[in-house]
């Protein structure tokens, strides 16, 4: 039987080798090559047939033009077999052309075959290391991304290069991880452009994409979408088609027929597609609409779907053939088609009838298949289908568009090679020995040719076309771009027929498709009709670039903060987007001034520290690179010489880290925090504004002069909000200064959060309110208050400033009469901003990814490829911003210290490589920031000033404004002063406050000698006068108020002798009360207080009752060795413990316990060490240590589930008689007196009785005497009707939590402190800083006695 098993397993496994080694001959083990040796071989791998199913499928109609260009070129270059007419003398150069079908499996073997081992003659052998007389130039290929960046991975670590023909993956740019890779075709960096151009000449901005899954797919659309996005165009979904995947017709058409549904959301109800990918996913896409729409709803809304298709598609004809049916538009992107006659003319010399059989047999047997596929003929022996003839294959050939790419490989390599034979081998013809060792290095590398001049190749070696007008130019990549001939065709896919035409270019930078109007007239606008939510939201990195020899980083909020690292909405308070326009007006100022090429770069940081610090690390990391949308190069972010921003102080605090290791200086023109003046951790931070440490001093002096005692406050939730109002309130009190806990607040805060603020700042009673917030919280606050006059006078920090639009939309009523600091603007760097914002205009700014949204908000209209369409009209073209608007722009504080800012680094980038530093290492240069800090410039007025004082910081002063009414009945901002160098000088005459009819009063009063809780007016003088008027010269002197000061000692001496008489009064009452409570608890303890009870745990048991509760917990007096007790549930009443580790090595004292057992509280004590311990009964003025208890009744309740502590004892029963004699029952009712609820005061209690069936506070405690129902009452309420007894109240407080070894504790139960107690009949609180832990136990874990268990008497 055992033979038999084996004979059969022996046979099946010859029978899978058997299978194994067809397939692998049909497969793999068969040469897929097509060759010519020669003295030196160039190898190709491209995939002349299509990708199957994991396998090879039919031949391809455009990749066999490849090898047959390949093979007409190189025998051009070999003299047509005439050694000595050829290209490079004596020299042939052979070819080697694989086949790998699209498949990386197999372009990894053709590699490994020509470079490492030699073919093996079939698959079982093993493969021989290759031995090869022939020298490899380098190869060709392949005809995907993906298997092109296969090869060259595993050719990272030897010196043969790799020459792309169809390789359009922009990571292949990357010489540290490709080193010898260069190609001679246009990246997808550069076609992206050129489809985003079309998407833009089309007007779509709502679109939706389709890719394939592979490389080409993947990191192609990846590419479009960074700069669809960029531009503003949207892209609502995306679908990604696996290739091979045999359900791909269904994922199509579910994708289709959603895509139809969604028409109606688009103006002219037209839909946009891009597409990524291959011609073969393409086909399937046509293919399922023809097959399935019959069965669809509306199927004739499918030529409402338009189409752009990359390159991957190009002029395929099944393609074209597929389409033709169709009606909606479809274009495509293609290399540029020569139409080379010398290839036409080579091509179908090859494939000729009468020269058929002068060809090796690889050559005919690719032919044949290649005819019999293509052309539907037999070119040998005739069968089911018609002999070919020369003339049906002439008239039906269509070039492919790569071969051109193709011969620019061939050239690259052959050019190489005639260099380094020239200066390798003088004088000689042929391969010298010189010549074959430099081959084993990377020729491409060591003989580049920064340029190739097809006439110095000369007219005998190359196509007519390339030899007239083509060159090549090698960039800063190493990649060839094309020069003198248009890089990309633009092709239409008609109606109809079975073939592309061409009806545009792509030359230069510019797309022309002026041939699309006589094949397309129906409209192509694929735009969002209404309010379209997937585009609002951006968190990309969009920025601006503007090229140049020395770059700034500009940071600018242009968007509100998002969740985590992302963004917001468009941020339409304040001139965040205006900043940024001085940013970018200035730069070309500098240019002029300086005569240095100024560029830079803008990022929209989002007014979020995680997004700026993670974005300005990627980018100096190289992690995420930034690319010149221009010219598709990236760009040299080593040019950067210092960064402009940020606009809040909790951004540069984040950013700052990153940037001073990098020796980059940041300039600030708004961050005031003064933890910024800390020049040791931060050394390469300067700031165009003061400190708010002066800002605050301005304010507090401002305070101080208008004589104001008590203020309330309000910061923003950030760094310089809590900073500012921290230091203001700290010297406020200094200055006796009653200064309300400020109300915080957030920009993103609801409505309902300012009203709360409002409310709030009227219960304070304060009249003035310090403001350390911003604008956008200006703007919510006022409108909190509404359109009716303010009970409070603002005084606001400088981000409020002269804002105007703080104070518009009817906030200039509850806002008249507060007063705001401003940053001095007279100041000013001369700039040229005024006009620049004249000339601005929506369509000559669309390199600003956010214009459009500036425009929006600026015109209240339309964008007309906008995503938030809510106006009722779109904006016109003829919009520009009137010279109001302007001048106010100009003026805003915000705006100029930005210009300063942009200014002080560039000027001081001059300055320090005219006078100090080098050029290559300006960062390590130690006098470039002192360079920047001595900046001086010449203001509007011809006046030289500085830009920085010695600290780093602007060097300006405040203006203090007030918002006055004017006669129009307008708002505006009124100068009435100044704070600088000299201090404040304030003109009180031009001050304007107002009542509530809205006429002009006098200064109001502010005072904090009737605010109880402003303990900072305690020991204030009580001379000083508090008045509503202020005298013209000083503030110490008032008509009303005379003091005699030699009155003020006597007053003293009395005011002390009347305090101690007050305190010995206090301490006498006190000591009397207390011994009447003392007397009193003695004589009640005596009529109940048990006899004195000592036990011995080993001998004797006490009669006690089972019981249900809490474990006994550990009192205040347990003070070494401490033991914690768990009461047992049997009747032996024993008590077990474990000792509690303690470094304390005091005497042995008893430990004491508080226990609920037999219906009244007793006290336990232990002696440390023994096993006895004793009772007492539990007298609350025995020791005011112990904790107060009372004996409390309970009727039936439903415990809560809560945070709560639940004292209770368990019934007696009579059904069962334990061994212990007691009785055990499974009823639910509790009968015991002692019961006691420690509820959650943030959990309504379920209290279930006759008398109080649900409580209706939140704050409930529940208080039971022995026979009497009490009430149950609020902790909210003044007073308490307490029943006559001792009441135990428990704030569930956080406090940090005491857990025993020994103790379990049970769902979400807190730590209890601090105990309020409620003595007998009195409804004072008596506070008593008791703070152990109170927690759940369970008997069952400690019983020392497992027959407790049985009885099923474990604690709760």
């Amino acid at each position: 039987m055992t033979s038999q098993v084996f004979k059969t397993l022996l046979s099946v496994y010859y029978f899978i080798c058997i299978i194994f080694y067809v397939n692998c001959q049909l497969q793999y083990c068969k040469p897929r090559v097509l060759t010519e040796e020669g003295d030196v071989n160039i190898a190709s791998i491209i995939a002349i047939h299509e990708t199957g199913s994991n396998n090879c499928g039919k031949i391809s109609e455009t990749e066999f033009q490849v090898a047959a260009a390949i093979r007409w070129t190189i025998n051009t270059l070999n003299g047509n077999n005439n050694s000595l007419a050829s290209f490079i003398p004596g020299v042939k150069i052979g070819y080697q052309i694989y086949d790998d079908c699209g498949l990386e499996m197999l372009s990894n073997k053709h590699l490994t075959d020509m470079i490492h081992v030699n073919e093996a003659e079939d698959c079982i052998q093993p493969p021989t290391p290759a031995v090869s007389s022939t020298p490899l130039l380098g190869i060709i290929g392949t005809s995907t991304s993906q298997t092109t960046s296969s090869i060259s991975r595993l050719l990272e670590h030897t010196k043969i290069p790799v020459v792309g023909i169809a390789a359009t993956l922009p990571e292949l740019s990357n010489k540290t991880l490709y080193p010898n890779f260069v190609r001679a075709i246009p990246s997808d960096t550069i076609q992206s452009k050129v489809i985003l151009d079309m998407v833009k000449k089309l007007e779509w901005s709502y679109i939706v994409g389709i890719r394939t899954d592979d490389n080409y797919g993947r990191e192609g659309f990846l590419e479009f979408s960074k700069m669809a996005k960029q531009a503003g165009i949207c892209i609502s979904d995306v679908l990604v088609l696996r290739r091979g995947d045999p359900n791909m017709i269904n994922v199509i058409e579910t994708f289709i027929r959603g895509l139809i549904s969604q028409i109606n959301v688009t103006v002219g109800n037209n839909f946009g597609v891009v597409y990524f990918g291959h011609a073969s996913e393409a086909n399937s896409i046509f293919d399922t609409v023809r097959l399935r729409s019959s069965r669809w709803h509306n199927p004739a809304r499918f030529n409402s779907i338009q189409w752009i298709m990359s390159e991957g598609v190009g002029t395929s004809l099944s393609v074209a053939s597929a389409h033709k049916i169709h009606r909606n538009l479809l274009l495509s992107v293609s290399i540029t088609n020569l139409e080379l006659s010398e290839i036409r003319d080579g091509f179908l010399d090859l494939v000729s009838v009468t020269k058929f059989q002068n060809l090796t047999t690889e050559w005919k047997t690719v032919i044949e298949e290649y005819v019999r596929s293509v052309y539907k003929c037999e070119i040998s022996q005739p069968t089911t289908l018609a002999l070919c003839t020369d003339e049906h294959i002439s008239k039906n050939y269509h070039p492919y568009s790569y071969i051109s790419s193709a011969l620019d490989a061939i050239y690259i390599l052959a050019t190489a090679l005639k260099a380094a034979q020239k200066q390798l081998c003088p004088n000689q013809i042929g391969v010298c020995g010189a010549l074959r060792s430099e081959l084993e290095n990377n020729i491409l590398e060591n003989y580049k040719q920064s340029t190739i001049d097809y006439k110095t190749i000369g007219k005998n070696f190359v196509p007519l076309r390339f030899f007239s007008s083509r060159s090549l130019k090698r960039d800063l990549n190493g990649d060839f771009k094309i020069s003198g001939e248009s890089l990309y065709d633009i092709n239409i896919a008609e109606t109809g027929r079975e073939v592309f035409s061409k009806v545009g270019y792509y030359e230069d930078g510019v797309l022309n498709i002026s041939g699309l109007k006589t094949k397309w007239t129906l409209p192509t606008q694929s735009r969002c009709k209404m309010v379209c939510d997937k585009c609002l939201y951006n968190d990309d990195l969009a920025y601006v670039y503007i090229p140049g020899d020395v770059l700034i980083l500009g940071l600018f909020p242009v968007h509100d903060p998002g969740n985590g690292y992302g963004c917001g909405e468009y941020r339409n308070t304040g001139t965040s987007f205006v900043s940024l326009l001085a940013f970018l007006s200035t730069l070309a100022d500098l240019k002029t001034k300086t005569g240095i090429n100024f560029g830079g770069i803008v990022i929209d940081d989002c007014y979020n520290p995680l997004r700026a610090s993670n974005l300005l690390n990627m980018v100096f990391s190289k992690k995420e690179i930034l690319v010149d949308k221009i010219s598709g190069s990236p760009i040299d972010i080593s040019k950067i010489i210092a960064v402009v921003g940020a606009q809040s102080s909790n951004l540069a605090v984040s950013i700052l880290p990153t940037l001073s290791n990098l020796a980059i200086p940041l300039i600030s023109y708004s961050a005031t925090s003064p933890d910024l003046d800390d020049r040791i951790n931060y050394p390469y931070f300067l700031r165009t504004v003061p400190s708010d440490a002066l800002q605050v001093e301005a304010i507090l002096n401002v305070v101080k002069q208008l004589n104001v005692s008590h203020v309330g406050a309000i910061n923003v939730n950030n760094n310089y909000g809590r900073k500012a109002v921290a230091l203001f309130k700290r010297l406020a009190e200094n200055s006796r200064i009653c200064v309300e806990d400020s109300f915080e607040l957030a920009e993103s805060e609801l409505s309902e959060e300012f009203t709360k603020a409002v409310n709030t700042l009227e219960r304070n009673q304060a009249r003035y309110v310090v403001f350390f917030g911003l604008n956008s919280i200006a703007i919510n606050l006022l409108n909190a208050i509404g359109n009716t006059p303010a009970s409070v006078i603002f005084i606001a920090s400088e981000t409020w400033g002269r804002n105007v639009n703080v104070i518009e939309g009817g906030r200039g009523l509850p806002s008249r009469g507060s007063l705001t600091l401003s940053v001095q603007t007279s100041a000013v760097a001369d700039n040229n901003f005024r006009e620049y914002l004249g000339s601005l205009r929506q369509e000559n700014q669309s390199y600003i990814p956010w214009i459009h949204s500036f425009w929006q908000s600026t015109f209240q209209c339309n964008i007309p490829s906008g995503f938030n369409n809510m106006f009722q009209s779109d904006c016109s073209s003829k919009l520009k911003l009137n010279d109001a608007t302007i001048t106010q722009f100009v003026q805003d504080q915000r705006v100029v210290q930005t210009i300063n800012a942009v200014t002080a680094a560039g000027i001081g980038y001059k300055n320090a490589i005219q006078y100090s530093c080098s050029i290559i290492d300006i960062m390590k240069c130690d006098t470039y920031i002192d360079s920047i800090r001595s900046v001086r410039v010449l203001s509007t007025t011809g006046r030289s000033f500085g830009i920085f004082d010695q600290d780093s910081n602007g060097n300006f002063g405040f203006i203090v404004n007030n918002i006055q009414r004017q006669s129009d009945g307008s708002y505006a901002y009124v100068k009435v002063g100044s704070f600088g160098t000299q201090g404040l000088e304030l003109d009180v005459a031009n001050l304007r406050f107002y009542g509530e009819i809205g006429t002009s009063i006098p200064v109001p009063e502010s005072s904090c000698r009737f605010i109880p809780h402003c303990t900072v007016c305690l020991v204030k003088d009580p001379t000083r006068p508090v008045v509503n008027t202020l005298p013209p010269d000083t503030t110490n002197k008032s008509p009303n108020y005379k003091s005699d000061n030699s009155l003020t000692p006597v007053v003293v001496v009395l005011a002390v002798l009347v305090t101690i008489l007050m305190i010995f009064l206090g301490v006498v009452i006190f000591l009397i009360l207390r011994n009447n409570v003392l007397q009193k608890g003695k004589s009640e303890s005596t009529a109940r207080e048990p006899p004195f009870h000592t036990y011995d745990t080993a001998t004797t048991s006490p009669p006690r009752r089972p019981s249900q509760g809490i474990s006994l917990h550990e009192l205040p007096r347990c003070r070494s060795s401490c033991q914690v007790l768990q009461e047992s549930s049997d009747s032996s009443g024993v008590v077990t413990s474990r000792e509690n580790d303690s470094d304390d090595q005091g005497p042995d004292v008893p430990t004491t316990y508080l226990s609920f057992v037999n219906g009244n509280p007793e006290i336990i004590s232990v002696i440390a060490g023994t096993s006895q311990y004793q009772t007492s009964s539990f007298t609350p003025v025995s020791d005011p240590t112990y904790l107060h208890a009372v004996n409390l009744g309970s009727q039936e309740y439903i415990p809560p589930r809560s945070n709560a502590i639940t004292y209770q004892q368990k019934p007696l029963t009579s059904s069962t008689e334990s061994k212990s004699g007691y009785k055990s029952s499974n009823s639910p009712s509790i009968s015991s007196t002692n019961a006691l609820l420690f509820q959650n005061p943030n959990i309504q209690s379920h209290r279930r009785s006759s008398v109080s069936p649900n409580v209706p506070s939140p704050n409930a405690l529940l208080f039971q005497s022995s026979n009497k129902q009490s009430n149950c009452h609020s902790l909210a309420q003044p007073t308490m009707n307490v029943p006559s007894s001792n009441v135990l109240i428990v704030n569930n407080l956080s406090s940090p939590r005491e857990s025993h070894p020994s103790s379990k504790e049970v769902n979400n139960t807190q730590s209890l402190a601090p105990l309020v107690f409620l003595g007998p009949n009195t409804n004072q609180q008596q506070r008593i800083p008791y703070t152990r832990t109170l927690s759940y136990v369970t008997g069952e874990q400690l019983n020392p006695n497992p027959q407790a268990c049985i009885l099923g008497e474990n604690y709760v």
